[in-house]
């Protein structure tokens, strides 16, 4: 899946996505980037936010970038004070 999502990145924008994991492997599932995406922006943006970007990045699989677009336009709506501190969830 991954690999379907870069190859199309470097096709039509000239990039390219990279992820390893800790065993050194270059795939991911989907799930699991997804789980890491919510974990690593749970401090910083909204969960309803994080949802959206989500919803966007799954929009972009399949051809449609205007969600994204969207979402880029538009200020990241930040997390409560009191969310913010709680102690960092591990991410792995």
């Amino acid at each position: 899946m991954i690999d379907e999502f870069d190859a199309r990145l470097r096709r039509e924008a000239q990039a390219w996505l990279t992820v390893r994991t800790h065993d050194g492997q270059q795939s991911m599932s989907w799930q699991d980037l997804e789980r890491k995406f919510l974990i690593a922006t749970e401090r910083t943006i909204d969960e309803s936010t994080a949802e959206e970007i989500l919803s966007a990045a799954r929009a972009v699989r399949s051809g449609d970038f205007r969600p994204l677009a969207a979402i880029l336009r538009q200020p990241l709506r930040q997390v409560s004070r009191r969310a913010e501190a709680r102690a960092p969830a591990a991410i792995g």
